[in-house]
Order: C-alpha cells, then structure tokens, then sequence
C-alpha cells in the first residue's frame, strides 16, 4: 500500500512578504540620496579652535566660516590646515570634520626641545626654538624667542639683600 503526503494548507499558500527593518533602511537611504544635493566629502580650511575644541572652518570656494564637530583632534596648531568635511544628516549647517589632510612629501619637523646639565658650574641650560614654558598651578613664565618675557602669577615678590636694579629702554608702572 503506498501513502502519498497530503499537502497542508500552509505548503500551498503563496509567502507574504513583511517590510522588515533592511527594507526602511534601503528605502530612507534610496530617498535621502535621491533628494540631497550635497557632495559626499567636501574640504574646507581649519580657521579658528576655541580653548572648548570647537572649529571654525571655512569651506572651499565659500566666504563665510561655519562652526563644525570634529571626529579628529583638532588644535591651534592645526589652524590653516585643510581638512575633509561631510554633513551631519545632510544639514549643510552641521558641517562634520573627518579628518586632517596630510602632506605625504613634507614630513612634519618639530624642532626638538633640548635640555642640558653643565654639572660643573651647577647650571642647567634648557632651550626652545620658539617658546619656553613654565608652569605651576596659577604662576606662568613665558620665554618668546623674539626676546618677550612674560611673568604671571596671582602675587609677585621680588626681593634682594643687596642693590635691586629694574634695567630698561623705558618703565611703565601700571
């Protein structure tokens, strides 16, 4: 005796198909691509950084600067350098730094900070080629290499047992 397999009901039916989450996916990007106008990565010059982080940056063949995030870290130092640039949700208002470019062919040279101990005559000589900086809590002394020496401190005491003598081409007190 064979015995042949009725099929059920559900084995006929035709499958529905249910949007899933990858399908609003592909639909919202298919719909935001179709209606931005915005270039996918676009440069603009680092401007200004804020003592915050915040950029200023000024986007290429524009005249006026935008403040952006940035994914990198950004510094004064970065300032003038050119830097790639998207949108936050094609917002042309929320510009978005990716990154910094780099000059392959100019290595970046930092003059190296030396520091030198003449154990001799008890002195230790540390130099800068631009700008030596002390610091301790509140109090500051700052060395310039064009000569500039500026002192900063909540209170200041200068004191001498012998001749104290204040030098220079001209003094201004307060």
């Amino acid at each position: 005796m064979e015995t042949k397999a009725i099929p059920s009901p559900v084995e006929n039916e035709q499958p529905t198909h249910q949007p899933s989450l990858l399908d609003d996916i592909v639909k919202h990007t298919t719909q935001a691509t179709q209606s931005s106008n915005l270039p996918g990565i676009m440069l603009a010059e680092l401007i200004a950084v804020d003592t915050e982080g915040s950029a200023q940056v000024l986007m290429m063949g524009e005249n006026n600067t935008q403040r952006a995030w940035s994914l990198c870290p950004v510094s004064t130092s970065d300032i003038g350098k050119v830097c790639a640039v998207q949108y936050v949700n094609n917002n042309p208002q929320q510009p978005l730094i990716i990154g910094l470019l780099q000059q392959p062919h100019q290595p970046r040279q930092e003059p190296e900070p030396t520091m030198t101990l003449l154990q001799g005559d008890q002195q230790v000589v540390i130099s800068a080629s631009e700008e030596l900086v002390l610091v301790c809590g509140q109090s500051s002394i700052v060395m310039s290499a064009d000569g500039v020496i500026q002192i900063r401190a909540l209170y200041i005491d200068s004191q001498a047992q012998a001749t104290h003598r204040l030098k220079g081409g001209s003094m201004q007190l307060n």
